[in-house]
């Protein structure tokens, strides 16, 4: 006798044979999913900079208008002592190139 294959499950309890064919198509569309979210974040993933660290900066004031504000902000006390010469070495740090 010739049993057409479906695919539905036809053997004894306890075995296993073909899965049909809807059931195979409802497994690998989650994965599918899966490796078109992955196809599209990954490429994405090298955009943050690696952790490159840059500054940019630019001012219209000399070099002269930052070292009088920074002073001024020392003297009315916003800023201490160490933070005023720290500020002051990279003041003429950047302006002596």
């Amino acid at each position: 006798m010739d049993i057409p294959r479906t695919g539905a499950y036809t053997g004894p309890p306890g075995s296993f044979t073909e899965a049909p064919p809807m059931t195979r198509f409802a497994l690998l569309l989650p994965l599918a999913a899966i490796a078109l979210s992955l196809s599209l974040a990954l490429p994405l993933a090298g955009c943050g900079g690696g952790g490159a660290k840059t500054q940019v900066s630019q001012s219209s004031a000399t070099m002269g208008q930052e070292l009088t504000d920074l002073k001024t902000a020392r003297d009315q006390g916003l800023i201490s002592d160490k933070e005023y010469e720290r500020a002051k070495r990279d003041i003429l740090k950047r302006y002596k190139g």
